[in-house]
């Protein structure tokens, strides 16, 4: 049950986060808006900022360890990348997303995942962006789960249809960072009111 005082501090929060962001739309702050589309699909198109890849996320029965699954990812890894040739390798990639051993079938269509920094957990990121176009990353932990991942060349089709989206993915690591920026910058200054309160001893 949401009481109307709850629903009413929900709308103003809501309506913060809409001022903040369109104050740094105005601002210049964010180099890409709906403005200049074009130019933020050339830049996604031609920037190193941006990463296409598949996955194979390996499932774990109840009680299995991450040592257990590492060694399942390892054998479905050795195999991806002991096949030279790039299509029959993404054929080999796409079997295994088809199957048992993939626990996670967000991605079936094998447009993938088009993502830039700051999106996925930092370990997936770092062995994403590590990869050459068509190339198998090994079996790897991140955020308690294990990947393989084959990295895919960016479809310009792809980008322009679905340009909205990975804006907005964009807008909100670049509000991210330069939030984090001004938190940085931040300090508190404590009133002799604030100075006598014990934080700790608060209940």
């Amino acid at each position: 049950y949401m009481s109307e005082s709850l629903y009413r501090f929900q709308l103003s929060i809501t309506y913060l986060f809409d001022v903040v962001d369109y104050t740094l739309i105005d601002n210049g702050i964010y180099a890409y808006t709906m403005k200049n589309i074009g130019d933020f699909i050339d830049h996604v198109m031609k920037d190193d900022e941006y990463v296409r890849t598949i996955q194979v996320y390996v499932q774990g029965t109840e009680g299995e360890s991450i040592e257990s699954r590492l060694e399942r990812g390892k054998t479905i890894s050795e195999h991806l990348r002991s096949i030279d040739d790039y299509e029959q390798r993404l054929e080999a990639m796409s079997g295994y997303i088809g199957s048992v051993e993939n626990g996670d079938f967000v991605d079936v269509s094998g447009n993938g995942f088009y993502f830039l920094r700051g999106l996925q957990d930092q370990a997936y990121e770092d062995v994403a962006f590590s990869l050459k176009i068509g190339e198998v990353s090994e079996a790897f932990e991140s955020n308690g789960a294990v990947f393989v991942l084959m990295r895919l060349p960016l479809e310009e089709d792809y980008v322009s249809l679905h340009c909205a989206e990975l804006l907005e993915d964009w807008q909100n690591v670049k509000y991210e960072l330069y939030m984090n920026q001004f938190r940085e910058s931040c300090t508190i200054d404590l009133t002799e009111y604030g100075k006598s309160i014990d934080l700790v001893a608060m209940k």
